[in-house]
């Protein structure tokens, strides 16, 4: 159990890849997205996916490596975000449908 004055980490130490389960929708423009991963002490660790890894219209598994963790601790990972990085309200459209997205220890 949880209380209020902790938060609730996970230990990615032993993850080597993120593997997504996605598929670019009609429209997309946009060239890529970003995973970010915080841990506890504030620090976090962006990777950069491209968008062309997957297919248009048809569920495509990518892995990537995540290579050294160099901006947080993934022993005491506590949040996540994805997104595109250009909150720019004329920036290339981001369209995909996304079913998965976890951590793993192979591809």
């Amino acid at each position: 159990m949880v209380q209020a004055s902790q938060t609730a980490t996970i230990d990615a130490s032993a993850m080597t890849f993120i593997t997504i389960v996605a598929q670019l929708d009609a429209g997309n423009t946009a060239s890529s997205f970003n995973v970010q991963f915080f841990d506890d002490a504030f620090g976090g660790q962006a990777f950069s996916i491209s968008t062309a890894l997957f297919l248009t219209g048809s569920m495509t598994t990518v892995n990537i490596a995540l290579g050294p963790w160099i901006g947080a601790d993934p022993t005491i990972l506590s949040a996540w975000t994805i997104g595109g990085g250009n909150v720019a309200m004329n920036g290339p459209d981001f369209r995909m449908t996304l079913d998965q997205l976890a951590l793993t220890s192979s591809a």
